[in-house]
């Protein structure tokens, strides 16, 4: 494997602030989850988790900032945080397609089968809702592989096209499939076995994170070759779609 494991998990490895910076944004994370269902400490949230995370990845991935985390008070990330969600919102448009018919579906027969007084069709609906639910779970498994190579396109010239550029996400996928499939699997069990255990899964979520963005900032590193010369564009955003 290139991914340095142990570097990953030592947020102060290339930063003598690391745990710091990574306490303070946990702070944030965690403030503002508090207030998640009004919509100012909802939408910040939204948009500076993910940026900032975005912002890490691309610092550790081509050496920028020589690796540190990035700024708390950085206004850059709420704007990689906006063009962020809206990549993942045009990737989920598949998902929620089919979770729409599904739903639709299902509640269309569970009326007809009311109506006609047929508990079969009835049941049918339900099977049919079940089966979309699973195509709907597949679905979602394969967006989330996606997610990491998809960061890191973005993160090369911080554009929203980049961000679809399948023929760079495959290739990136299968450069190094076991390394891949580690910055994929080492969160999801971090959080998995964090959430099992009350109010710990919430405290250590940004955490995970940030160990996340490390790990995919090293795919970035070790297996891509991005570098320090991996330049930004001046116009950072829509300007390669």
């Amino acid at each position: 494997m290139r991914i340095n494991l142990a570097k990953a998990f030592n947020l102060g490895a290339d930063d003598p602030d690391g745990w710091k910076s990574a306490a303070l944004f946990a702070l944030v994370v965690i403030a503002c989850s508090f207030g998640i269902f009004l919509i100012l400490p909802g939408l910040f949230l939204m948009l500076y988790g993910p940026g900032y995370l975005i912002q890490y990845t691309r610092n550790v991935a081509t050496g920028d900032n020589n690796k540190k985390l990035p700024e708390i008070a950085s206004g850059a990330g709420l704007w990689h945080g906006f063009i962020t969600m809206l990549v993942f919102i045009v990737y989920c448009l598949p998902l929620m397609g089919v979770l729409m018919v599904g739903l639709g579906g299902a509640v269309a027969g569970l009326l007809s089968g009311a109506k006609m007084d047929s508990p079969l069709v009835s049941m049918g609906s339900l099977a049919g809702a079940g089966l979309m639910g699973i195509v709907a779970c597949f679905m979602g498994l394969v967006i989330f592989s996606f997610v990491p190579m998809v960061t890191l396109q973005y993160c090369k010239n911080y554009q929203f096209g980049d961000a679809f550029n399948f023929g760079a996400i495959f290739s990136g996928m299968f450069r190094s499939p076991l390394d891949y499939l580690a910055i994929i699997a080492i969160p999801f069990i971090l959080n998995l076995v964090a959430g099992m255990i009350p109010v710990v899964g919430w405290v250590a979520s940004p955490f995970v994170a940030l160990i996340s963005a490390n790990l995919v900032g090293q795919y970035g590193a070790h297996v891509l070759e991005m570098s320090g010369e991996t330049p930004v564009s001046s116009d950072v955003g829509f300007s390669k779609f």
